[in-house]
């Protein structure tokens, strides 16, 4: 999460460097990984940091409307998702004949009316479903595989639920077993970190 912040800030700190080299004023990132890992929550949590609106693009979207338009029209600096961008299109062949066509939707977002200091987020739980046109550099600058948690991951959501309570325990045997989405649901569900502890060693005794 905090190399994305970084490159974030960056992003917003060199605003005149692209102007004035000519260069489209635009941020992408594709969030790929097995659902429940977090793609959504880390939007949600960005645009929350930096105050930034989420036009989220759907399929249903997409075939009542017109792509081009309905990216001039969104507002400077704000956050687009693509959510399951797999589920539209199997590289450039779109999965229902009332979506637009692949290079309609790249023109859209390449487009000198789409938004300025607009970041795009394009999410996926199938990579190998997406065309290499999409993903290529200067259309998604950063491509970040989110994972099942490790002990370091489970820990510091602890510490965003529990600031006072120290807890860390959580060695190899939890890692790769459980995805951020069920960590934060465990916390919701638990008034401690040591209830939190002992609800997840049960389920990690579930799952050997």
């Amino acid at each position: 999460m905090k190399s994305v912040e970084d490159d974030l800030d960056k992003f917003y700190a060199n605003k005149q460097f692209y102007f004035e080299r000519g260069i489209p004023y635009h941020r992408g990132f594709c969030l790929y990984g097995e659902p429940g890992t977090g793609k959504s929550s880390i939007i949600n949590y960005l645009a929350a940091k930096y105050g930034r609106y989420i036009y989220h693009i759907s399929a249903a979207s997409l075939t009542s409307g017109n792509i081009q338009n309905m990216v001039a029209g969104m507002g400077d600096y704000c956050f687009v998702a693509v959510e399951d961008i797999d589920c539209m299109y199997h590289g450039r062949v779109p999965t229902d004949t009332a979506l637009p066509a692949f290079n309609d939707v790249l023109n859209a977002f390449d487009s000198i009316t789409a938004p300025k200091g607009m970041v795009l987020f394009i999410t996926t739980n199938v990579i190998e479903h997406l065309d290499k046109a999409l993903v290529r550099p200067g259309r998604i600058d950063r491509m970040l595989n989110l994972t099942y948690c490790d002990g370091h991951q489970i820990t510091e959501f602890i510490k965003r639920f529990y600031p006072g309570d120290t807890w860390d325990c959580f060695g190899p045997e939890f890692e790769g077993k459980f995805t951020p989405a069920r960590i934060q649901e465990l916390l919701i569900e638990t008034s401690s970190a040591k209830e939190f502890y002992e609800r997840l060693c049960h389920e990690l005794s579930l799952l050997q």
